[in-house]
């Protein structure tokens, strides 16, 4: 079910398909609004508290990517998600949505699942714990807007930077850098450079989004040693795909490096055993020569000075049972079946 405390505003200038999607979406629990007209859903969104906009492309005063352009340039609405509805299946039609700036978008006729599943899922992702931080450098509006989108679908935390220098000073750190060509201050390849020579990131997944389209610049960016390169307008899904593929091979290198650490320490560990048992074997040797010795001593005199030697000798195997019993209880290494084997000289 939806959450009441979230609005949704449906601009549509036909009544039908208003009241359609209100039916819809309040039956989930949410509360809704209405706009006859762009114009009048503009009002409603500088005035009111909005979480998501579905939106109808074919209007009369202004249309769906015209208002969707004006959500985006404006600081105060552009990270406001909008759900485009349209009648027209051409690719070239939703590539045009997604350069306006859309999230995504629904075909007429839908079903009323379709539409409540878009909506849901956007919410979900908002809310979802985070496990992984992007750092974004883009300066368009438009484009930003889709990166957080996708970032939020593949639940990635984000920071975003609208100048590539603002992004070399930061002190914070990424686990993936999504950074466009053309910036205000700074081109895109010379960036790329100057990440690449901060040791943090020498390793960290870069992709690129550019409206340049050009062989030599795709080429230069490879070169440069970055992961992707995506042609702007671009899906918000698609890049949402490239980013859970790199996320995934991040986790993988992460486990693969904890692996060789603790293959690394439990070699330590087993070197460290080996010590051990080496030196308690000469400990006990020592204490079973004494021990028979006493057995064949005589005089009440020697026998006591030996008992002092096998009391020490005791002491140390003790010791060194405990180090033993240290290395099991920190669970680095399975030392149970070496240890269990050392209880019946647990001397008191």
């Amino acid at each position: 079910m939806g959450d009441k405390s979230k609005t949704v505003l449906v601009i549509d200038d036909s009544k039908t398909a208003r009241l359609n999607i209100r039916y819809i979406l309040e039956s989930a629990g949410y509360n809704i609004l209405e706009a006859v007209n762009g114009k009048k859903g503009l009002d409603i969104i500088r005035n009111s508290v909005i979480d998501l906009i579905t939106l109808d492309v074919e209007m009369p005063d202004l249309n769906g990517y015209e208002v969707c352009r004006i959500i985006r340039e404006d600081d105060a609405t552009f990270t406001i998600p909008v759900i485009m509805i349209t009648s027209k299946k051409g690719s070239e039609e939703i590539k045009k949505g997604f350069k306006a700036g859309i999230s995504d978008y629904l075909v007429k006729p839908y079903k009323a699942d379709d539409l409540l599943e878009k909506v849901n899922n956007y919410f979900t992702l908002k809310e979802a714990s985070r496990q992984g931080n992007i750092g974004i450098i883009e300066d368009s509006k438009t484009d930003l807007y889709i990166a957080v989108y996708a970032a939020n679908m593949c639940k990635l935390n984000y920071s975003i930077f609208t100048k590539g220098s603002d992004f070399l000073v930061s002190k914070e750190k990424f686990d993936l850098i999504l950074l466009d060509i053309y910036l205000p201050d700074i081109n895109g390849l010379e960036l790329i450079k100057k990440i690449e020579m901060i040791p943090e990131y020498r390793d960290t997944p870069i992709i690129v989004i550019s409206g340049d389209e050009s062989v030599e610049t795709i080429v230069k960016s490879y070169l440069l040693g970055i992961d992707d390169y995506m042609v702007k307008p671009f899906d918000a899904k698609i890049l949402g795909a490239k980013l859970s593929a790199l996320f995934r091979s991040i986790r993988y290198q992460a486990v693969l490096q904890e692996s060789r650490i603790r293959e690394g320490r439990i070699e330590l560990l087993n070197e460290l055993y080996v010590a051990l048992a080496h030196n308690l074997n000469n400990i006990l040797s020592s204490l079973t020569l004494n021990i028979n010795y006493l057995e064949s001593v005589y005089t009440e005199e020697k026998g006591k000075e030996r008992f002092t030697y096998v009391y020490k000798d005791i002491d140390r195997i003790k010791n060194i049972l405990e180090k033993l019993e240290e290395i099991k209880t920190s669970g680095e290494i399975p030392l149970e079946k070496y240890i269990d084997n050392l209880d019946m000289v647990k001397l008191e």
